[in-house]
This record gives C-alpha cells, sequence and structure tokens, in this order.
C-alpha cells in the first residue's frame, strides 16, 4: 500500500498469482480515458509500466492481466449503461 490507498477490491487468488491482481491495479489507476469511459490496457502500457518498474513480466501473466481488464471493461460499460438508463428514466418527459 502507497499514500494510503489501496491497489484495488479485495480478492482471493492463490499466493502464486495475487502479484498480478496488484500489477493489475497499478497499471490500471494510469490507463487513459475519453469522454466513454476508460480505454483499455494496451500491450505498449503494460510493457512500458514493467520496464518502468523493471519487472519482468512471462506471457501467462500478460493473458492474465488481460482477462483481468477485458472483465473490468466489461463491468465498467455494464456501469456506465445503468447510469444512463437510470438518468433518461429520471430526465423530465417533453410534451409534443
Amino acid at each position: 500500500m502507497r499514500f494510503g490507498v489501496e491497489p484495488g477490491p479485495e480478492a482471493e487468488f492463490p499466493d502464486v498469482v495475487s502479484h498480478v491482481w496488484n500489477w493489475f491495479w497499478s497499471i490500471s489507476n494510469r490507463r487513459s480515458g475519453s469522454d466513454s469511459g476508460p480505454q483499455p490496457l494496451s500491450f505498449t502500457e503494460i510493457s512500458a509500466w514493467a520496464m518502468g518498474m523493471r519487472i519482468y513480466i512471462n506471457p501467462e501473466e500478460i493473458d492474465m492481466l488481460t482477462q483481468m481488464d477485458n472483465a473490468f471493461m466489461s463491468a465498467n460499460a455494464d456501469e456506465l449503461r445503468g447510469v444512463r438508463a437510470r438518468k433518461e428514466s429520471q430526465a423530465p418527459k417533453s410534451k409534443r
């Protein structure tokens, strides 16, 4: 933990892969975004992060990171759809 901030939501993983969960949140906290929300992590971003942190990431760990990111992006898209639906349902109906 740095600066009193947890790396991400708590989840249980075997100790042998728990470091990948922490890596994911470290990289994810630096991801780019746009008006449509966060953007998927690219291999370039993962590689640059690993080089900067002087961490060797093997292919299996990269696969885990991309699968985590796919799940993150899917959950985020679901959440954004829910927010939009709630806003639309609360918007006053216009008379024609």
